[in-house]
């Protein structure tokens, strides 16, 4: 598995990347989420042990078109660009990846490379 990263209870992240040792086979269903078990570098002393936070596991997409989630708006629960055509904004639905940084979408569906979009 590839070097993770953990976000602490407080949003910031360690500064030294982990490594996993342990998954859970048991999904929580109210939140959906998983334990896992990573060991990282304390060398600073910083870490206790037990200590809660996020698991940051990189992925890669090659080729993804990401953009700024300020450009996205929901309507109706979906979600919609502006599309830049002729020099005039066109709305235009997108699908995005289920997982975000909280910062930016990748899209699965509704722009291509070399799409501008109006932010």
């Amino acid at each position: 598995m590839p070097s993770v990263k953990w976000e602490t209870s407080d949003g910031s992240i360690y500064e030294y990347p982990g490594r996993i040792i342990t998954i859970s086979g048991l999904l929580n269903e109210q939140t959906g989420s998983v334990s896992v078990r990573a060991i990282f570098d304390n060398k600073r002393r910083q870490l206790i042990s037990g200590a809660m936070g996020n698991i940051l596991l990189p992925i890669k997409m090659p080729n993804a078109i990401v953009i700024p989630q300020t450009a996205v708006s929901e309507l109706q629960d979906k979600m919609i660009v502006y599309r830049m055509v002729n020099g005039k904004p066109k709305m235009t639905l997108i699908k995005v990846y289920p997982i975000n940084d909280g910062k930016t979408y990748i899209i699965i569906s509704g722009l291509k490379a070399g799409d501008k979009i109006r932010k």
